[in-house]
């Protein structure tokens, strides 16, 4: 980071931090909402005592201490900052940053920059085979540095574009899964934690099984509520074909994906997803059109008690108006249909819309959710971070109640290619960690930060 960059993260701390109390009560009592602060207008309002001044003032502290403690509830600490990249060839591009089992490391995808081929020197680099990355002990700080943990190479592919989010994630047992897609079809892999690895099945076999009707290829975002359970969300490459949800399922637990099972997941028509053409029924079967709603799943851990194995989270955002929902889906019963009562429900909805500019294009960024679980006096309870819901630059949590809070400051970042704007990532302990993909003349690159917990119990 620049000294420019760091000290202007310095002056959004700055902000944050609580002013001085000032010796005028007529102020204080204003900023807490009592009275108006005009020194001449207090005399109807102060008790005449001076031991019920002292104790309106008292309350007045503490209502104004809570205020405090909500504002500063979360601050950032820069924990890793990529190389950074002029979109030549050879420069990486980064995506998909996901925390392993444990929330001590980060694993994430990097990307060459590759020459896009003879007869095309004058197209800018594009992605080329892809890597997996780790990122130890993003907690404890320190210089960290970025292992190479498996080249896409040595999975047999020559070219390589996954850097679209929601194509990595890990298992509580500490398995990474991941999306790989040459040729516009995707495939699900598995790697181990002792460094075997498995290809669990690809988007081809589902076209050739009937299971996704589509000429142009099948994209999948992923989501690992169990070692033994990976959700899909099926997206044509082209817009030829409808939105599909998929459980792969290995059925006796033991690694072993050579018998997993493939379970297509019907949804209530009520969500807001492309199961239809929308053209006329003349050209019903000519789709020509990418989905009006975009998708992320996202896993939630579960707890003794709470078992969270058979349901994910999913977030859309519709391409035309900004509104932004979260779901909760779940086949409970796993015959296939999350149409059963109770296995599908509204869990936040913001209808106005997110900012940004409308139509969405393609290419633009949407919120990016996280489930976290936050523990007070020993209790742990759910919320969910979310990266881009107020504004681009900022970070939220929504309670159970619904209720939103921005956390830390603003983190500017791009949203242009090749950047992916502002993500989110969190563990089971609390801690949130962002990540920005931000410019400045050395180039572009990606920088993650840690908000950690400063103070629970005032919490509303």
């Amino acid at each position: 980071m620049s000294v420019y960059e760091d000290s202007l993260l310095a002056a959004r701390f700055d902000a944050l931090a609580p002013e001085p109390l000032a010796g005028n009560w007529g102020e204080v009592l204003g900023r807490a909402g009592a009275v108006p602060t005009h020194p001449g207008r207090l005399g109807w309002f102060l008790p005449r005592t001076p031991r019920l001044r002292l104790g309106l003032a008292l309350v007045v502290l503490l209502l104004l201490l809570a205020g405090i403690a909500t504002a500063t509830y979360l601050s950032a600490r820069l924990v890793y900052e990529t190389p950074r990249t002029t979109l030549l060839p050879g420069e990486d591009q980064w995506s998909n940053f996901v925390l392993d089992s444990e929330g001590g490391a980060l694993y994430a995808i990097r990307a060459p920059q590759a020459n896009p081929g003879r007869g095309h020197a004058s197209r800018r680099p594009t992605p080329g085979v892809a890597q997996l990355v780790r990122i130890d002990d993003v907690g404890g700080g320190g210089s960290l540095h970025a292992s190479l943990v498996l080249d896409y190479a040595d999975l047999g592919f020559e070219r390589n574009g996954s850097i679209a989010s929601g194509r990595l994630d890990t298992a509580a047992n500490g398995d990474v899964f991941f999306a790989v897609g040459p040729s516009r079809q995707d495939g699900l892999f598995v790697l181990h934690r002792d460094g075997s690895r498995q290809r669990i099945l690809d988007g081809r076999s589902l076209i050739q099984h009937g299971v996704f009707p589509t000429g142009g290829g099948v994209s999948f975002k992923i989501a690992v509520s169990s070692p033994s359970r990976v959700w899909l969300w099926a997206d044509p490459w082209e817009g030829d074909s409808p939105q599909r949800l998929f459980e792969a399922i290995d059925p006796n637990a033991d690694g072993d994906w050579s018998d997993r099972v493939l379970r297509p997941i019907i949804l209530p028509d009520s969500l807001p997803f492309a199961k239809r053409s929308r053209q006329t029924p003349r050209l019903s079967k000519d789709w020509r059109w990418f989905p009006s709603w975009r998708w992320q799943l996202v896993a939630e851990r579960s707890l003794p008690g709470d078992d969270r194995s058979h349901s994910v989270l999913a977030a859309a955002l519709s391409h035309d108006t900004g509104e932004f929902r979260i779901y909760r889906i779940g086949d409970l019963n796993d015959d296939g249909d999350a149409r059963d009562a109770g296995e599908v429900s509204l869990v936040f909805d913001r209808p106005h819309g997110v900012p940004g500019g409308y139509p969405l294009d393609l290419s633009g960024v949407q919120p990016m959710i996280a489930p976290l679980l936050v523990r007070k006096e020993g209790v742990a309870h759910r919320e969910i971070a979310v990266a881009g819901l107020t504004g681009p630059d900022n970070v939220s949590l929504i309670s159970d109640s619904g209720a939103v809070r921005e956390i830390g400051p603003a983190l500017p970042n791009s949203t242009e290619w090749p950047a992916n704007g502002l993500s989110v990532v969190a563990d089971t302990e609390g801690h949130v960690y962002a990540i920005a993909a931000t410019r400045s003349k050395s180039g572009l690159g990606w920088v993650v930060y840690r908000l950690n917990p400063e103070k629970q119990a005032t919490q509303p």
